[in-house]
């Protein structure tokens, strides 16, 4: 029967040094490529670009039909003379080779402002049109300059390269044999190249561009292999065992043969994959992911959610925002859309170098709970803002007859604003709910289920049942509960505790507080206080005691505040199971006094009868 490859072998010898040198290959051309792209994309920015802003033209961004050719008007004097979008055959009269690229073209259009140009334009019909076009000052705001903006966008796209670049070091340094960590790590070093910078700096060297195409495609190849085999290295389900055969299939097909320049093929290729690679990670975490595994399946989205908030915010809520062309806002909006919508996709890898670090992984709940409220709480608020502003503009309008879209706007913040703390609120909750489920009915059942097992369990069934609840909603590995006595403390109960403790444990922690944390204990880093009233005194009862995390890792805040929740509940059960049984003991030893006092005085009755009894 033939053998079914289902698992990626952990690399060593020859392997591991060939992908480190594919590795390292492909981090060098990254680097490369994006600093001379950066340099040449600000001569863009300064020198190029202007050009054609003073004529209000633009040009074509790839090398479609009529290459860098194909311009068109986007306001200023093109607009003002009727220009027609087209190719560019000829400036001045001189003709403009079809190779041409935009730094030769701006060269010619370039000229003192005031001073006409003449542009002869061929439409879709073949027909040539010619322009004058007067060439006018850039249109300069208050806020930023053209240099300030360039430089702005540049430093957005290098700390974009820089982040990618940096996860990519930290997987391939930390987990060099691991075959998902350098799946993705060398796939985040080949997106990396399609960085803005890179892309528009060098687009209009001759074989650069399908080089650049050529490395992302690859990249992104390697990024929905990462979803078939992660987090082990196993490719599960076994279907996805013929996805990996034919994504990188598509992948040539679109680039080489059938339409390399097609955006409809290539979002195809990155959207259905992701929605396979997600496919294939649904069903394993549901079949055959351990605990560990699904935690780090959690991290990896958290980083598509945090990354959805931050990119929707660009994409969807900066726009949003009203601002008239030309202004000082409007510049900066320009630079606050790139920014997010750039940034906005860091928080993935992120994810993923946390998830393979297997860092912290039992914070993914906590942390993918704010990520889903605050991305819906974006979206509900931005939604809200923009209906009450258009509701607003419509009465004020009505009312005032002017133009009313600043103080439109600002009732419609105000309101805004009026909602945030009362949405915040309810969309806490629900996230809460959703996503920390376990340490929720934890927080919220566990002093109903101890207030009613202290009147019927003694001490032992009393901790059994909270200390089970405590390690399954704070995943802990071990936990202990300490009572105070005239000797010190004594361990009344524990889970997973080691045979012998220190004795300094058994004294108790010098400090006192409601939650002490000592990440140099390696037994129970953190320790909670247990006190419960007694004639209106908090009066300390013992200590509820919690070694670390699976991963090592310390737990959060949300963790903190409900064991500090459920500390008063469990002391005051503690005290009151302390006290019945020390009042049934007492009272176990009267009524022995009194058996033992009736025994003695049978004895002492049938003594005296005997003596009395006739001889």
């Amino acid at each position: 029967m033939a053998r079914t490859f289902t698992q990626i072998p952990t690399l060593r010898g020859r392997w591991l040094h060939l992908a480190r040198a594919v590795w390292l290959a492909g981090a060098l051309a990254s680097l490369v490529l994006t600093a001379l792209g950066a340099y040449r994309w600000k001569v863009a920015q300064t020198e190029v670009f202007p050009a054609f802003r003073a004529l209000g033209v633009t040009v074509n961004d790839t090398r479609g039909v009529g290459g860098f050719r194909a311009v068109q008007p986007v306001g200023g004097a093109a607009a003002r003379a009727g220009m027609r979008p087209g190719i560019l055959v000829a400036v001045n009269g001189a003709p403009v080779p079809p190779a041409a690229t935009p730094r030769q073209i701006a060269a010619r259009l370039r000229g003192k402002t005031g001073s006409a140009v003449t542009l002869a334009v061929r439409d879709g019909g073949g027909r040539v049109a010619r322009y004058r076009l007067v060439r006018q000052a850039p249109a300069r705001t208050s806020g930023i300059t053209e240099g300030q903006r360039a430089a702005l966008l540049g430093v957005v796209a290098l700390v974009y390269v820089l982040g990618l670049m940096s996860a990519a070091v930290l997987l391939f340094a930390r987990r060099p044999g691991d075959p998902a960590a350098l799946a993705i790590s060398l796939g985040l070093v080949l997106i990396a190249v399609g960085n803005s910078l890179a892309w528009y700096g060098l687009r209009d060297i001759a074989g650069l561009e399908p080089l650049l195409r050529t490395l992302v495609y690859l990249g992104i190849v390697l990024g929905l292999w990462f979803f078939c085999i992660f987090p082990d290295g196993r490719i599960a389900p076994a279907w996805t065992r013929a996805w990996m055969v034919l994504v990188p299939a598509y992948a040539a097909l679109i680039e080489f043969v059938a339409a390399p320049r097609s955006a409809v093929a290539f979002y195809a290729l990155v959207a259905g994959g992701m929605l396979v690679g997600v496919l294939a990670q649904v069903q394993r975490f549901r079949s055959v992911a351990s605990p560990a595994q699904r935690q780090q399946t959690k991290w990896v989205v958290v980083g598509v959610a945090a990354a959805a908030v931050l990119y929707g915010a660009g994409g969807l809520v900066v726009p949003l925002i009203p601002a008239s062309a030309g202004s000082a806002w409007a510049a900066w909006r320009e630079v606050a859309q790139e920014t997010l919508t750039t940034w906005g996709l860091l928080p993935i890898p992120a994810g993923l170098a946390v998830s393979l670090m297997r860092y912290r992984l039992w914070d993914a709940d906590a942390v993918l709970s704010r990520s889903a409220a605050y991305a819906l709480l974006t979206v509900a608020l931005a939604a809200a803002w923009a209906g009450m502003s258009q509701a607003a503009q419509g009465v004020l309008g009505g009312m005032m007859g002017a133009d009313t879209g600043a103080a439109a706007g600002a009732v419609a913040a105000a309101l805004t604003v009026a909602l945030f703390n009362p949405a915040h609120d309810r969309v806490r909750r629900w996230a809460d709910r959703r996503f920390l489920r376990d340490l929720v009915e934890f927080r919220e059942r566990l002093p109903t289920v101890v207030g009613d097992l202290r009147e019927t369990e003694d001490l032992d069934g009393l901790l059994a049942v909270a200390l089970s609840r405590v390690c399954v909603a704070l995943r802990c590995e071990r936990a202990a509960v300490f009572v105070e006595d005239d000797d010190g403390h004594t361990l009344a109960a524990g889970r997973g505790v080691p045979d012998e403790l220190e004795a300094e444990w058994l004294n108790g922690p010098a400090a006192d507080g409601p939650v002490l944390q000592d990440w140099s204990d390696p037994v129970f880093p953190v320790r909670v206080r247990l006190a419960a009233e007694r004639g209106g005194t908090p009066t300390r009862v013992g200590w509820l005691a919690l070694g670390p995390r699976p991963d090592g890792s310390g737990y959060g805040r949300d963790e903190l505040e409900a064991l500090a929740t459920v500390a008063g509940p469990i002391a005051r059960a503690v005290w009151i199971v302390r006290a019945r049984a020390e009042r049934d003991a007492e009272l176990e030893r009267r009524l022995q006094a009194t058996e033992d006092a009736l025994r003695r005085t049978r004895e002492e009755l049938a003594l005296r009868r005997a003596e009395i009894a006739p001889g």
